[in-house]
This record gives C-alpha cells, sequence and structure tokens, in this order.
C-alpha cells in the first residue's frame, strides 16, 4: 500500500456504484425484456381471443363444407354496400340471423337440390345476371359510343366490390347461389296448381313488433283497429293504417286467396280441426304471424278460381320454403347439417359489422 495515497470514502464509494452500475444493465435487460413479453403475450392473446379467433370460429356446415363466423361477416358487409348504393339501412338487429340462414340453404340447396333435379350454373348465366344487376341502361334514343357501355359496366362492377370490401370471386359465388335458388323454386313450381278453391278477401296489415303496453295515439293499437273496422268503413281505414301495398291495395283489397299463401291465415280462411272459416262479412280478431298482424274481412266464400299471377308467385315461395324445412330437419336428424349462433358469437358478428359501417365509403355523387 506503499505509494498510494489514502482516497476519500465518498470516492471509494463511487468507484463502487460505477462497478455495480455496469453489472446492472445486463439483468435489467433481461428483466424488462421478461415484462415486456408477458404484457405483449397478454395482449396478443386478448387480441387473437376477442379479433382473430372468433373469425375462425364454425358458423355453418352442410356435409364437407364450412362456413365461418368470419364469412358471416364478410356477407353482411356486402350487404351493406348494397343497401348503401340503395339509400337504404340494414337492420343489424336481423342480419346476423338471416345471413346464416342464407348460407345454410344456399349450401343446402347445392348439396341437395342441385344433385335431385339436375341444376347446373354456367360462367355465362353468372356474367348474364352481373349484366342484369350492373348493365347501364340507357334512355331509348341515347347515342353511345362503341365499347361506352361495356366499359361503364365493368367500372360499376368494379366499384362495387371495392366499396363492399369483397372479392370477384366471393361476390361470383353469391351470384351462383342465387341462380341454384332461383332454379330449383321453378323445378318445385310444377307442384303448384293453376287453378283451387280460393276465398276473396280484404285486410289491414300491421307491423308485427308492436309494443302493446306502449303509450299509442288513439285508435292505433291492432283491437282498436279491428272495433274501428267494424264501425267505419273498411276502406277509408285501409288506406290510413294498413302497411300492406304489395298484396293489397289503398283500399285493403287482396282478392282471391289460395290455402297455404298465408298459413297463418288458413285457419281463418278455410278452417281447421279446431274452428269454423269466417263467415262471408266477418272481420277477423287480429291475426299474429312473424312477419305481420293482419285484421282480415271475408268478401266471397270457398270457390274454384285461377290462382292469380301474384298468389301463384307466393305459393312459388312456399314450395322452396317447405322444402327446405324438411331438408333442414333430414340434414339435422343425419348429422350432415350443423348450425352455431350462440348469443355471444351473435354479439361479435354484430360489433364487426357495426365497426365496418363506419368505414363503407358511400358512392359518389351521379
Amino acid at each position: 500500500m506503499r505509494g498510494q495515497r489514502p482516497q476519500p470514502p465518498d470516492r471509494r464509494m463511487q468507484r463502487s456504484l460505477a462497478r455495480a452500475n455496469k453489472r446492472r444493465p445486463a439483468w435489467m435487460f433481461i428483466a424488462v425484456l421478461v415484462i415486456l413479453l408477458i404484457v405483449g403475450g397478454i395482449g396478443g392473446y386478448g387480441y387473437y381471443h376477442e379479433f382473430v379467433a372468433p373469425t375462425k370460429v364454425l358458423a355453418v356446415r352442410v356435409g364437407d363444407v364450412t362456413h365461418t363466423q368470419g364469412d358471416v361477416v364478410d356477407r353482411i358487409r356486402i350487404r351493406q354496400a348494397a343497401a348503401l348504393a340503395l339509400g337504404q339501412q340494414l337492420d343489424y338487429g336481423r342480419e346476423p340471423f338471416e345471413v346464416i340462414r342464407d348460407i345454410m340453404q344456399a349450401e343446402v340447396i347445392r348439396r341437395q337440390g342441385a344433385a335431385a333435379y339436375n341444376i347446373r350454373v354456367t360462367e355465362e348465366d353468372v356474367e348474364a345476371e352481373l349484366k342484369a344487376r350492373f348493365y347501364p341502361n340507357p334512355p331509348p334514343g341515347q347515342d353511345v359510343a362503341p365499347g361506352q357501355l361495356d366499359l361503364e359496366y365493368r367500372e360499376s362492377y368494379l366499384d362495387f366490390l371495392n366499396r363492399s370490401h369483397v372479392s370477384n370471386s366471393e361476390y361470383v359465388q353469391l351470384i351462383e347461389e342465387d341462380i341454384f335458388e332461383t332454379r330449383l323454386r321453378e323445378e318445385l313450381s310444377v307442384r303448384v296448381p293453376s287453378t283451387t278453391e280460393q276465398v276473396e278477401i280484404r285486410w289491414v296489415v300491421l307491423p308485427s313488433l308492436i309494443d302493446l303496453n306502449a303509450p299509442t295515439n288513439p285508435g292505433s293499437t291492432p283491437n282498436e283497429i279491428r272495433d274501428r273496422l267494424r264501425t267505419e268503413d273498411f276502406a277509408t281505414v285501409a288506406g290510413e293504417v294498413s302497411a300492406d301495398r304489395t298484396y293489397a291495395d289503398r283500399n285493403g283489397y287482396v282478392g282471391w286467396v289460395p290455402e297455404d299463401a298465408f298459413p297463418s291465415l288458413d285457419p281463418y280462411l278455410f278452417g281447421d280441426d279446431t274452428q269454423d272459416p269466417l263467415a262471408v262479412g266477418e272481420i277477423s280478431e287480429p291475426i299474429h304471424s312473424i312477419s305481420a298482424i293482419r285484421i282480415v274481412q271475408v268478401l266471397s266464400g270457398l270457390e274454384l278460381q285461377p290462382i292469380p299471377e301474384l298468389m301463384r308467385e307466393k305459393l312459388k315461395d312456399r314450395a322452396l320454403e317447405r322444402w327446405l324445412l324438411d331438408q333442414q330437419a333430414l340434414g339435422t336428424a343425419e348429422g350432415w347439417l350443423e348450425l352455431n349462433n350462440t348469443s355471444k358469437l351473435y354479439s361479435w358478428v354484430t360489433d364487426q359489422v357495426r365497426q365496418s359501417a363506419l368505414r363503407v365509403t358511400p358512392p359518389a355523387a351521379q
């Protein structure tokens, strides 16, 4: 120790701290890295669990063909774009149920109906349907440059794909499904007669989702409207309150209705084991169904009549609906059909679609 000057205690402490600081970065770096990995792993798992995993969860299985919840969201986004182009709004409460149903039915038709009825869809069929939807229709007599309409058709279609965030192959699949369904419906329609016994009616149609306990204006509940129909002019009341302009005119007149066109009305129009049909001139109680509440008056009793074209189309729809219900029951029993639509998955799908609604680009002004 000779020749060395004693160092002040504070300098010896500074050197000791300096040596400690040289060792500290290594273990501190490792500790920080471990913490970041844990936090990142938790965050990554949370992101995967909340946003990625649900997209891969089964929604529909028909045979060996499966569709996920992510596919359901994609389908709804296509509907978003189509509705936006028409200036309409989607009912996000119903869309998840309807899209899952549509996916299931499309696969059942492709698997069961196409083979049973030898239905085929070609590329030419798809192209014709695309043109029916997107090809411009200039006014008669307007001069159009050669190739201009084809160019506008392609631009219109590509613009739709961009706004809906869907690929050409995905949309072509939807077109094919629509064509398969239309052709199966026509095949099944051979069972629809051209003439049958029918009843002549008029009605008032009210929305099905009515809160009868909510405050209402006088005369606006189904029972109050029924009472008005029994004491006031039917046509006048129908013109004021009826929501139907598809099957009835402004006065509520529907015309001749065959059995099975509106199943909820059949016991009232044709009778069953529990009740007789309404008498001519009699006004029914409010008749509830999933789609509407109807109050019916019979104008003429059972007569053999040609089926009106509008009612014939309704019977074609009913034939397809019955076929699909039968196939769904069969597929469930035999195990080749599976649906998965829990309340948690429904909420996830709805949230995803509402978020994407904010990102959909509105169509450019024409």
